[in-house]
């Protein structure tokens, strides 16, 4: 029997990658995954994900890592890989043979089943295939570097962009944890002032209010926004800069959204929340 596809990675760079791909949120409280299934894909040197969360509307994102090999494998349950990888050594290959997928490291192989007809969610009813088709449709309107390319084939430039440091955004991120909050809401505010704030949690057990350092002599008109996506699952894994890309989509109704630049080929795509 031939084998359909390969890709060769380090297990956990890979593990993060299905982490990241997650997008955990807290919902009422409670952490949830945002995307349960997705499809590893192979491009030479690197392996990315490429999902749309399950609303199929509010956020989109791309993950890599370094990796070898030209294949698309789908990942029906990320949680079940995960498991078989926590099993593995640090030099992984992953092989698709037909329906399923054979996780290899040293003598060791664990089978799962795996396809593209797969449901991407549970209730859906587009599949894993279908589902990352639409997800890399939307990401390719997504520049990382800070515009989005518009039916018509115009561009939304960003009208306000930030050089931050990942590990300052994690810690005024997290702060949405005081208190076992875990509201998964934050609100960035430009004042008159020019200065660029982010506001997370509420007052009754601790509203936390952090404050970006600014360049000398910048400006801007006075702009806020709300987003949510579960960004300190994401942040608690990059310590460099990172850009936040903001874009005006009030002419459309639908409020001020964000690009986050990671790095290396990692960015997300979030919508604002419309009360």
């Amino acid at each position: 029997m031939g084998n359909d596809a390969t890709l060769t990675c380090n297990t956990g760079n890979l593990q993060r990658v299905l982490e990241l791909t997650t997008r955990k949120q807290a919902v009422s409280g409670k952490m949830q995954e945002q995307v349960v299934a997705c499809v590893l894909r192979g491009e030479g040197d690197s392996i990315t994900t490429t999902s749309l969360v399950r609303d199929g509307c509010t956020s989109v994102a791309t993950f890599g890592c370094d990796g070898t090999g030209t294949a698309t494998i789908p990942i029906p349950d990320i949680a079940r890989l995960q498991g078989v990888l926590n099993a593995h050594g640090q030099d992984l290959t992953i092989v698709q043979d037909g329906s399923k997928i054979r996780v290899k490291s040293g003598r060791k192989t664990t089978t799962l089943l795996a396809d593209m007809g797969g449901l991407a969610f549970p209730h859906s009813t587009e599949t894993v295939g279908e589902w990352e088709e639409k997800s890399r449709t939307l990401m390719g309107q997504v520049d990382p570097e800070g515009s989005y390319t518009l039916r018509d084939g115009s561009k939304r430039e960003a009208f306000f962009s930030l050089l931050v440091d990942g590990s300052f955004l994690f810690e005024a991120l997290r702060c949405d944890n005081i208190n076992g909050q875990r509201l998964n809401r934050y609100t960035f505010t430009m004042n008159e002032d020019a200065e660029l704030t982010l506001t997370v949690g509420d007052e009754l057990k601790g509203r936390t209010t952090t404050q970006f350092e600014m360049e000398d002599g910048l400006t801007s008109e006075a702009w806020e926004t709300t987003v949510e996506g579960g960004l300190e699952s994401i942040l608690k894994h990059y310590s460099g800069d990172v850009w936040l890309h903001f874009l005006d989509f009030r002419p459309e109704g639908q409020g001020i959204r964000m690009v986050l630049n990671l790095g290396l080929g990692d960015y997300v795509f979030q919508a604002a929340v419309i009360n």
